[in-house]
């Protein structure tokens, strides 16, 4: 009888088997931190993310990058970090990454699945902490700016200016939206 119900078995679960259904899977990004000590940013004396908005420029506005100057229309962005809880004599550390950044140029591409993007124009990020201002390589290691934390009140500033930049040299810029973001991330040490 044993051999009998488990030939039944198998044959029903047979039959089960062709009636599974498969589902597509997903990703699940999961990002995080673990320090000892933290040092949370504002950025323009509000919270650690922020909107930025340029001013309305004119296709013939827009110059090629230059590293040493300003792109059109630039605007500030502070980002402060208190490290209340950091030890005497640290420095903090500040660098970008994006998904929208330009391989060569180090400048931020503009996102073109939006609605009528603009062409031909990137967001360019300088350091504007010096007398000249200075590139900022989004994605570039090496690219990082560092700033002293303050003995006294344990800040460290960033200062920089976000302007229009043609995507090339060579590139003709054409009028609709632009948009694009970046992430930083600050150490210290």
């Amino acid at each position: 009888m044993n051999k009998k119900l488990l030939a039944v078995v198998l044959a029903a679960s047979c039959f089960s088997a062709g009636n599974a259904m498969a589902v597509d899977g997903g990703e699940i990004n999961i990002n995080g931190l673990v320090s000892d000590e933290t040092c949370p940013a504002t950025v323009n004396g509000g919270s650690n993310d922020v909107n930025i908005t340029l001013k309305t420029a004119k296709p013939s506005d827009i110059a090629a990058l230059n590293d040493k100057a300003l792109g059109a229309y630039p605007a500030a962005i502070s980002i402060s970090v208190n490290c209340s809880n950091a030890a005497a004599n640290k420095t903090a550390t500040m660098s970008f990454t994006s998904t929208f950044h330009s391989s060569t140029q180090g400048t931020l591409e503009n996102d073109n699945s939006i609605s009528g993007p603009a062409k031909g124009v990137n967001i360019a990020l300088h350091d504007v902490s010096a007398t000249t201002p200075a590139l900022v390589k989004v994605n570039d290691p090496s690219s990082k700016i560092s700033s002293p934390i303050d003995s006294t009140s344990h800040i460290a500033t960033f200062s920089y200016m976000a302007s229009y930049v043609k995507s090339s040299s060579t590139a003709t810029v054409t009028s609709g939206p632009v948009k694009t973001n970046a992430t930083y991330t600050l150490t210290y040490q």
